[in-house]
């Protein structure tokens, strides 16, 4: 096989490559001390090996389904929320552009404010959130401590300054109203997925039930058929430490690994799709 076909797994943003062959490493080793124990210290386990391992793997069975689906349901989760917010946000400048007789100043502005709070949202996700590295905002000297919340009153701002006479219906402030509190509903949302892992007792759990499942498994493997077994331990190893090590991947969506959400994708096309429905042709 070509060495450039294998590329996809070495790839830097592929976050469980490295730990996994390491992990997969360590569980081979002990199937060296098998096969020393079966030169050395030889003996018939009469099918109890196999027995042992049924049982450990039965019980691993469930806490690994349970760690998976739990870790791609906050994935999901986050997905589902972003997708609200980018929603909203194209609903709010269509909106914007039919209920209220705004000037091109505005429409600029309100562009402007729609595409910071996507961006801003990202970074704050990211702990890196900073109003004057935001989109649109290098300028600003205001130093929020939320940003996005700092955004969604400029929002409201804008909507307030646009007197009722320039509004095409009594209650446009009121329809807009429920786009603002989308966003920040989003915001809370994503907040709460972020700041609530999984419980450290069952990732312990599984961890412990992994390991110790894995390396006396492969001791007993190859203490009871020999040397021979030891490539039979790699592919369980591979599969078992590769779910672990993809959910913790996956249970945090919003860094910058292959697994995490897109966000850059996401804030690129709210900026573009606004400005579109908006009339403004910048670049974010």
């Amino acid at each position: 096989m070509p060495i450039g076909a294998l590329g996809w797994y070495f790839d830097s943003k592929l976050a469980i490559a490295r730990p996994l062959l390491l992990r997969v490493g360590v569980i081979s080793l002990y199937s060296v001390i098998g096969a020393a124990l079966h030169t050395w210290a030889p003996y018939e386990f009469k099918g109890i090996a196999a027995e042992a391992s049924a049982v450990g793997a039965f019980a691993l069975t469930f806490l690994i389904g349970f760690r998976n689906g739990t870790a791609y349901d906050r994935w999901w989760e986050a997905r589902k929320t972003w997708g609200i917010l980018s929603n909203n946000a194209r609903n709010f400048a269509v909106k914007f552009v039919t209920w209220f007789q705004s000037s091109p100043d505005e429409r600029r502005e309100c562009h402007r404010l729609l595409t910071g709070f996507a961006f801003a949202v990202r970074d704050h996700l990211r702990d890196s959130a900073d109003l004057s590295k935001v989109p649109g905002f290098a300028s600003d000297t205001a130093r929020p401590y939320h940003v996005p919340a700092y955004l969604a009153v400029k929002i409201q701002e804008l909507l307030f300054s646009i007197g009722p006479e320039r509004r095409r219906d009594p209650l446009a402030l009121s329809v807009m109203d429920l786009h603002i509190r989308a966003f920040m509903e989003a915001v809370g949302s994503c907040e709460r997925i972020k700041s609530t892992p999984l419980s450290t007792s069952y990732r312990a759990l599984l961890r412990h039930g992994m390991f110790y499942y894995l390396s006396f498994a492969s001791i007993l493997a190859v203490w009871d058929l020999g040397p021979i077994a030891m490539p039979a331990v790699i592919p369980p190893a591979y599969f078992i430490l590769g779910i672990e090590l993809t959910a913790e991947s996956v249970e945090e969506p919003f860094g910058n690994l292959g697994d995490d959400l897109p966000l850059d994708s996401l804030c690129t096309s709210i900026h573009r799709t606004t400005g579109q429905i908006l009339g403004v042709s910048e670049e974010a």
